[in-house]
């Protein structure tokens, strides 16, 4: 058997990251260039190295699943469980999938609240979904996560005002401040916000997939021409200064900004509107998505934010006080 690897730990056997690349070192040690992405080098390796059919231990389980399933997920949700699958490798790697039982689990889920009691709710969720799948795959005859309680969990209720929108707008550069009018029309998250391209936009209206629902649905929305949207939309064509580009949202480069990227510009200069006073709290990007839903009434925003379940809508995303009539 071969040393214990001390890096990229998340990743499947024989596969790692040397200077900005993948590579998969295959049985003659000659190293295969997979790619630059991390989603279409797990592709690749899906190609080149056949699934393993003989499943022994959880880390071979986790491979499998990090390999055939995490991948098909919106990009967010798979960055996501890579973190997770880490977590997870770190704690049930060396087992076997029959030994994974509801104590070991609830073993594990005291460890994580001492630090992360709602992160650890996402980890058991990953951990459930791999033992679904190691049930069909014929691994396992039952899923242990089944029946453990997860921590209780309370929804983030922050509700923008439309002053502390209009002061944060003040002072962000106006590319900024025409993304915050976009997404208060559309509700849109940022994943979809940042791909947003200029053909997007059809004769009808704006055209968009739901990245974290698309690719399980096939789902399309068009949200239909009003006189604010195609304002917007002529503002950001004629923005000043910027460069030849497909993305509504570009870099100087013209290609669209990260997430990562994204989330450090907001975090800059909400980081100066409470230096300046113009907030006295802060507020992130996803609370505009709540903002908007909050807005509108119910049924509007259960299809603005694209929820099979009007449940959602309401658990997670109306802030305001519900409004009841008196009975005379």
């Amino acid at each position: 058997m071969g040393r214990k690897r001390k890096s990229s730990t998340h990743l499947p056997e024989r596969m790692y990251l040397h200077k900005g690349t993948y590579y998969l070192v295959n049985k003659d040690s000659k190293w295969l260039n997979l790619g630059k992405s991390l989603t279409s080098a797990i592709a690749e390796y899906h190609r080149l190295v056949p699934s393993q059919t003989s499943i022994k231990t959880m880390g071979e389980l986790i491979d499998r699943y990090m390999i055939e399933i995490s991948p098909t997920k919106a990009e967010s949700t798979y960055k996501g469980e890579i973190q997770e699958a880490k977590l997870l490798r770190a704690a049930f790697g060396e087992m076997y999938p029959k030994d994974v039982t509801p104590v070991v689990i609830y073993e594990y889920m005291d460890f994580r609240s001492q630090t992360a009691p709602v992160r650890v709710n996402r980890e058991v969720a990953l951990l459930s979904h791999m033992f679904k799948k190691a049930m069909r795959w014929g691994l396992v005859e039952s899923n242990p996560c089944r029946d453990v309680e997860r921590n209780p969990e309370r929804p983030r209720h922050r509700y923008v005002t439309d002053d502390e929108l209009l002061a944060f707008k003040s002072i962000v550069p106006e590319w900024l401040s025409l993304y915050i009018d976009l997404k208060s029309l559309t509700g849109l998250r940022q994943t979809d916000m940042l791909s947003l391209r200029f053909d997007s936009f059809t004769e009808d209206g704006l055209l968009t997939g739901m990245s974290k629902t698309e690719k399980r649905t096939g789902k399309k929305y068009l949200f239909e021409w009003s006189d604010q949207l195609r304002a917007t939309l002529g503002r950001i064509q004629q923005l000043p200064g910027k460069v030849k580009s497909l993305y509504l949202f570009s870099n100087r480069k013209g290609q669209p900004y990260t997430g990562d990227g994204f989330r450090s510009i907001w975090h800059n200069w909400m980081v100066k509107a409470l230096d300046k006073e113009l907030l006295s709290e802060r507020f992130q990007e996803r609370d505009i998505r709540k903002k908007t839903a909050s807005d509108v009434e119910l049924e509007h925003a259960q299809l603005l934010l694209g929820h099979e379940s009007v449940k959602t809508t309401i658990r997670n995303y109306r802030l305001l006080p519900i409004k009841v009539k008196p009975s005379k």
